[in-house]
């Protein structure tokens, strides 16, 4: 190779060279103009998502703030209700008289247990017998073999057994005038099965006979239930341990008794669960508050009064 060639291989080197760092600048400056694009649209996106989040914290804040102040009161609420029976149990036991009892308590108290059987069950029974006194089970049909023989167990022990559901699903129950009677009649097949051939005189309407959540004509329900010789009952005092699981003791002994004097027969309403652990605890102290009161707790029968809502 002449020294022309070399010369002329060595212009085309010096040219490349010079066109190569002429154009990387320029092709460093696009691959970074649309990474530094790009990136500050992710950025903007994430400003943004930031503060939506900020407002949602925000508004967390205030949600959690109402609602602990809401707790407050409410729990401010439960304490006043606490002091003022107790209270008044106190006033009680303090007046010493051999007066006969106040006519303005009731004269009769009957305790319903709605739900059952149930794991509770046994435990309201021994309650109740330690106590000498008789209750009444709207009962369910249970699908747990376990409890069968409850339903024999509470008529042997003289409570009142009556029907509340077969299923209890209100939905299914209310979703027809034939639905509705086939419930009925399912429960009442089921304990005349359990029990030997007990068959039962009287009904509790899920969620009551003035419930909101029947599309059916309550009217054509009672109608049918006397063609069947059915007496439903509901209630004039609610325990209110089917609101909250967790209700407490004194929560429900204040519900099972506020307001007893209104009436000369008191009919109040709880229910037999496994989850109703305050139900069973406060049973004892529901007992005694009406027996030092002089009121007779009874089993709803032939001379019982008809209790119901108004609809």
């Amino acid at each position: 190779m002449d020294r022309k060639d070399r010369v002329r291989i060595l212009k085309r080197a010096i040219i490349f060279t010079v066109i190569f760092l002429i154009l990387l600048p320029t092709v460093l400056s696009v691959v970074l103009f649309i990474r530094t694009d790009r990136l500050t649209k992710e950025l903007s996106a994430a400003r943004e998502s930031l503060g939506q989040a900020d407002d949602r914290i925000v508004s967390l804040q205030g949600e959690l703030q109402t609602l602990s102040a809401e707790n407050a009161s409410l729990s401010d609420r439960l304490d006043q209700n606490r002091k003022e029976i107790l209270q008044m149990l106190e006033t009680e036991e303090e007046e010493e008289t051999e007066a006969p009892v106040s006519s303005t308590w009731p004269r009769r108290v009957y305790l319903t247990f709605d739900d059952g059987p149930s794991g509770h069950t046994g435990d309201i029974l021994d309650i109740l017998n330690s106590y000498g006194v008789k209750g009444n089970f709207f009962v369910c049909a249970t699908r747990n073999e376990d409890y069968w023989h409850y339903y024999r167990d509470i008529l042997d022990q003289g409570h009142m057994l009556g029907l509340h559901s077969y299923s209890h699903d209100y939905d299914e129950i209310y979703a027809s005038q034939e639905a509705f009677e086939n419930d009925v009649l399912s429960i009442r097949d089921f304990v005349f099965d359990r029990t030997n051939g007990y068959v039962a005189t009287y009904y509790r309407f899920p969620g009551g006979s003035s419930n909101l959540h029947s599309r059916i004509s309550l009217n054509a329900c009672t109608d049918w239930l006397d063609s069947q010789g059915l007496i439903y009952y509901d209630w004039n005092l609610s325990s209110q341990d089917a609101t909250n699981p967790m209700q407490s003791v004194e929560s429900i002994l204040y519900n099972a008794t506020y307001g007893c004097e209104e009436f000369e027969d008191v009919m109040i309403l709880m229910h037999d669960l496994g989850n109703k652990d305050s139900t069973v605890e406060a049973l004892p102290k529901i007992i005694e508050f009406y027996q030092e009161r002089g009121a007779v707790i009874s089993v709803i029968d032939e001379n019982a009064p008809l209790i119901r809502h108004d609809r």
